[in-house]
């Protein structure tokens, strides 16, 4: 099947991460972000212009300017900007919870009834694409508030707030699932610390949390939950056992010393920084809820869930009214090995995606540089050998005590991230998931360093300063 290229995008579009998806979230995602979606949600007719997902690298432009602020809420006042866009963002993510939740429950009522499994799927997407009005307008909200809170503080002689790199700001207002299952993970190992590791007692437990939390590392139709093997393996390379495992609950910080309206917009930051990993956990978990949905919806099709996850909703939908799949096994096979989707414009269309270079073909540094800088967004200083993940695939190659170097983390890097020492990432500000979780686990963190994967490799020895956002390569080996 032949694609045409991609165009070349306008001025201020940026690359800003690589997460594996299939085509159907994609096209979900591209849909929450057109017209439509954001008339219901906020009742606006603002559109994002031009989103590219082409391998799983996602572009767009997401600056923060008055630009988009007055577009997305008629205002520029960047408190108010931001608690409309918390509000809406709480009110889309319930909406998507308690559709999976009734849709879960309904597989007896749907048995054998295309239409009514159509009816389902129909419910279920138009829940899903309203909150997705979130998903790539996060971004540019998170350096609108940023901006806004930094400035706030220094008017008001607050630099201190500023030099610890906003801690106090970036707790989460509430527990997020993050933190639930290390906790579930924490009891699990206080429970079998010292006792049969082999028993059926300790393999139930283990089983609860994967039914439980699975859905944090299976993110997107993509991926199986953990198996009760590779779980007990994690707990036995967590350093110190259940002891070492870091929690932090919601809001331990009211920011009660802090003088108005900073105090205001501080404290809205600690609930988007809730959302910030939230929104899409509450995804996960609610396309787990309907797996059997899909796989109702796959069967009826005479395909597996992979090849139904690479079509459209339109394709979907179509195909079910017709009782045969639109689309051909070659086309679908394609896809799987890698798409391209683009919108702009207000369409939403395929074009020829990238080939992704091997690693052996990217650019690498001609010298080895003294040091990379980033953001400072966890404090701590360690040291450490590097290994470069650039695949989820790749996460279980991480050894204890080894500096994780990636262009964003995800939940389901959960080995990964419990192996490391520190994290160092090309992308992201201080709301990113890598800074949001380092935080939590106690662990140093540079991120937006904007070149960290190309610059280090597997193997190199580097020191991670988390207080001043540089990352420097050491002569010798680690200490």
């Amino acid at each position: 099947m032949s694609l045409p290229s991609l165009p070349s995008p306008p001025l201020g579009v940026r690359y800003a991460l690589t997460v594996p998806q299939s085509v159907l979230f994609a096209d979900l995602s591209l849909r929450g972000s057109r017209q439509q979606a954001f008339e219901e949600v906020f009742g606006t007719a603002f559109e994002l212009d031009y989103i590219v997902i082409d391998d799983g690298a996602m572009s767009w432009d997401f600056t923060g300017d008055d630009g988009f602020s007055r577009a997305l809420f008629g205002d520029t006042d960047a408190t108010r900007c931001v608690r409309r866009f918390v509000a809406a963002m709480g009110a889309t993510a319930r909406a998507v919870e308690k559709a999976s939740w009734l849709l879960s429950s309904s597989d007896t009522r749907r048995a054998g009834s295309v239409e009514d499994m159509l009816f389902d799927l129909r419910e279920y997407w138009g829940a899903y694409e309203r909150h997705m009005t979130s998903l790539f307008t996060f971004w540019n909200v998170e350096e609108l508030l940023s901006e806004a809170l930094t400035r706030m503080l220094k008017e008001t002689d607050l630099q201190a707030e500023i030099d610890s790199g906003l801690d106090r700001f970036l707790i989460p207002s509430e527990t997020n699932y993050f933190a639930l299952e290390r906790r579930s993970l924490e009891r699990v190992a206080a429970r079998f610390g010292g006792g049969d590791k082999e028993g059926e007692a300790f393999k139930a437990a283990l089983q609860r949390h994967v039914s439980d939390f699975g859905f944090l590392l299976a993110p997107f139709n993509l991926g199986k939950p953990p198996s009760v093997e590779s779980l007990s393996e994690r707990l036995e390379e967590i350093p110190g056992g259940a002891a070492a495992i870091t929690l932090i609950d919601g809001r331990t910080d009211l920011l009660s010393d802090i003088p108005e309206p900073v105090r205001e917009l501080g404290l809205l930051a600690q609930e988007f920084t809730f959302w910030k990993t939230e929104r899409l956990d509450v995804m996960s978990l609610a396309d787990s809820r309907v797996a059997h949905l899909y796989s109702s919806a796959a069967e009826a099709l005479s395909l597996d869930t992979n090849q139904l996850f690479a079509m459209r909703r339109e394709e979907i939908d179509a195909s079910l009214a017709k009782g045969a799949p639109t689309v051909s096994e070659e086309v679908l096979a394609e896809r799987l090995s890698g798409f391209c989707l683009l919108l702009h414009g207000g369409e939403i269309d395929f074009f020829e995606p990238s080939r992704k270079p091997a690693d052996s073909e990217v650019e690498a540094a001609t010298s080895t540089p003294g040091t990379i800088r980033g953001t400072a967004a966890s404090r701590g200083i360690v040291s450490g050998r590097v290994r470069r993940i650039m695949d989820l695939s790749e996460a279980s190659l991480l050894e204890p005590g080894e500096i994780l170097v990636t262009t964003m983390t995800r939940p389901e890097m959960g080995v990964a991230l419990d192996r490391a020492a520190a994290f160092v990432t090309d992308e992201g500000g201080r709301m990113a998931h890598a800074a949001i979780i380092a935080r939590e686990m106690g662990k140093p963190c540079v991120i937006g360093t904007g070149e960290a994967t190309r610059v280090l490799r597997d193997g190199m020895s580097v020191t991670v300063d988390g207080d001043n956002g540089v990352v420097t390569v050491n002569d010798g080996a680690v200490a």
